[in-house]
């Protein structure tokens, strides 16, 4: 809802680079002006690009007619996963765990595994 006295207009979003590779599709898909007290919802449909940093956050700025507003938020993890539970894309989840600083990995042995392999591994995640 525009909450000022101003009527906004150009709006545009810029999503900055990020571990996901995660951005917008589209612009914005708001009215060409926003009146006072008006709401508007929209959907912003969202890509993955290859362009890509060690940024954990999503930073967004949206802009509009009386500045640049600036948003991070933390992405759920989970959300790089189908509804089944499992990586959407095998190449692209080892790839981004590659692409991670050595300072955030941590190794340890699972004891009670009679045969470490990763598939035994992967079913007990399952």
């Amino acid at each position: 809802e525009n909450t000022s006295a101003t009527v906004l207009t150009n709006f545009a979003i810029q999503f900055n680079k990020n571990i996901y590779g995660l951005g917008n599709a589209t612009q914005l898909p708001i009215p060409a002006a926003l009146p006072p007290n008006m709401p508007s919802q929209c959907r912003l449909p969202l890509l993955t690009t290859a362009e890509k940093s060690q940024q954990t956050a999503i930073q967004i700025a949206v802009k509009n007619n009386t500045g640049v507003y600036y948003f991070a938020m933390q992405f759920p993890f989970y959300m790089g996963f189908a509804s089944t539970g499992y990586v959407t894309d095998k190449k692209e989840f080892i790839g981004l765990w590659k692409a991670l600083p050595e300072e955030n990995e941590v190794k340890f042995q699972v004891p009670y595994l009679k045969n470490p392999n990763a598939e035994a591994v992967t079913t007990i995640f399952r």
